[in-house]
């Protein structure tokens, strides 16, 4: 299987009169087509995690490779370019932007990917119906969209400029029953026709159920790596 991301050794020190060791010695290899959770109790160093792996925060010591490039080890312009043209992001406060409609919000992150105009809406509108919003609601801003619709939007924005890796921070935890499996469906077909490759950060037990791959965290370090799926 082609390994995506490749951490090796990943260790992350907070000093605050004291030390807290966030992240303790993780190595781990991510695969395309992974859809995976992360899983532990609070403190367990999750949030941590999907912090370093997408470059928001710098670890202590050792590596992180994502197709190839170090983040740990290159510019924070290099690092800023990683992250937008390879990484996708689904958090659970949506975080659309308001004067947009749902088009123009999955278009955005085309535009800063510098693709022009024409192919860009033709992929916003592609995504978006793949994800079950239909052309009425893709001219709706947020406000106008239930928590479900816009969370679709959310994933197919994230989704469009095909990452490499999507990091979806408790996904469904703004979602009821109905919304959330309807939801985690959708970006498991995402996963099989796309290839493309989840990390869910959570607590839900309905995303857990789903995820092929759970990785436990405690104290900052995996203490279980394994298949839960097929």
């Amino acid at each position: 299987m082609e390994k995506v991301v490749v951490i090796k050794n990943l260790t992350k020190i907070y000093k605050n009169g004291f030390e807290v060791k966030a992240l303790n010695d993780v190595t781990l290899d991510i695969f395309r087509g992974d859809f995976l959770s992360i899983v532990g109790p609070s403190g367990s160093g999750k949030t941590t995690f999907l912090n370093v792996l997408s470059g928001l925060d710098v670890p202590t010591s050792g590596s992180i490779i994502i197709e190839g490039h170090d983040i740990t080890r290159e510019s924070a312009s290099a690092v800023a370019d990683v992250r937008r043209t390879r990484l996708g992001f689904i958090f659970q406060s949506f975080n659309l932007i308001p004067v947009f409609s749902a088009l123009e919000n999955v278009e955005f992150a085309l535009i800063l990917r510098g693709v022009e105009k024409e192919e860009r809406l033709r992929k916003a509108r592609d995504i978006l119906l793949a994800v079950g919003i239909d052309e009425q609601m893709m001219k709706r801003r947020p406000h106008d969209l239930s928590g479900g619709q816009q969370q679709r939007v959310a994933v197919a924005r994230a989704i469009v400029g095909q990452p490499a890796l999507i990091l979806a921070d408790e996904p469904t935890a703004n979602l009821d029953t109905d919304n959330a499996l309807g939801l985690l469906d959708m970006m498991k077909k995402l996963n099989v026709e796309m290839d493309a490759t989840f990390i869910f950060s959570t607590h839900d037990p309905r995303v857990v159920d789903r995820a092929l791959r759970r990785i436990t965290l405690r104290d900052g370090a995996v203490i279980s790596d394994e298949k839960v799926g097929s």
